[in-house]
């Protein structure tokens, strides 16, 4: 049995080095989750987001699954069964 070899050439571009040699910043997490765009639900179930600058994504909450985010825009739903008295409370504060 004769294995035959190949040779493969690639070249590493700056761009390559250079998104390997940057520090990655650390993320402070609590500040990425208040940033981020949240939608209190009190019922489960699948729909689309209605964010229509990016593809189709579809959102499904389920009791086990609470919490769901769009790929796309990171928009995320929250299912909570108490969601009505949670929106009423953030809208007294804003």
């Amino acid at each position: 049995m004769d294995e035959e070899q190949i040779e493969i050439d690639f070249v590493i571009t700056e761009r390559d080095t250079n998104q390997r040699a940057r520090p990655k910043e650390p993320v402070n997490r609590q500040k990425f989750w208040q940033d981020k765009e949240k939608f209190i639900v009190d019922k489960t179930g699948t729909w689309s987001c209605p964010d229509d600058s990016h593809p189709l994504f579809t959102i499904k909450l389920t009791k086990e699954k609470p919490v769901a985010s769009c790929y796309y825009c990171s928009k995320t739903w929250i299912y909570r069964e108490d969601a009505e008295f949670i929106n009423a409370e953030l809208e007294k504060t804003n």
